[in-house]
């Protein structure tokens, strides 16, 4: 588990592979110009949590809606980001814009491969999802808590998945 500190800024991280049991492979507060590329993760819940998420950028405050701007998480950029087996989701953001995505694959998670909450500004060029979410409860990408505006992804792959694109609720800024 890596916990960026609070606010941190222009950061790369790049040919990890990360396994283990953890509660968040990463989570980043109000974190700003962060590049993960070529990240690989294997991990399941951890050792006191009913979860595990791959990589969870937010607000400074716990992710609640009506968060001032400037402690959003912004400015952030993942290429060819690949997640196996988590109990829940891939990348999950929470009041965070200007998100870049070249290539992400999840396969045998139980929640989304993205899930994309109060974010907006998000452009997306591929998603892979195999064997996520069987229950159908989520989605390779899934867009909730006021998502949007200008969201655009190029290409959606599913395969023995939930749902391909889940629109749970989207916010015209």
């Amino acid at each position: 588990f890596i916990d960026m500190e609070r606010g941190a800024k222009f950061i790369t991280i790049c040919n990890l592979i990360l396994m283990g049991n953890v509660t968040y492979g990463f989570f980043l507060a109000q974190a700003k110009e962060i590049l993960f590329q070529n990240i690989t993760m294997t991990i399941a819940k951890g050792e006191h949590s009913t979860i595990s998420i791959g990589i969870r950028p937010q607000s400074q405050e716990n992710a609640i809606a009506n968060v001032a701007l400037s402690r959003w998480s912004h400015d952030l950029y993942f290429d060819n980001c690949v997640f196996n087996g988590l109990s829940e989701h891939g990348i999950e953001t929470f009041n965070a814009y200007n998100v870049y995505m070249t290539e992400i694959k999840s396969t045998d998670c139980e929640g989304n491969g993205i899930l994309l909450n109060c974010s907006y500004n998000v452009w997306i060029n591929r998603i892979i999802s195999i064997r996520c979410c069987t229950s159908a409860t989520y989605a390779a990408v899934r867009f909730a808590n006021d998502a949007g505006p200008n969201i655009n992804i190029h290409y959606v792959y599913g395969e023995s998945s939930g749902n391909g694109v889940f629109l749970a609720s989207l916010l015209h800024r």
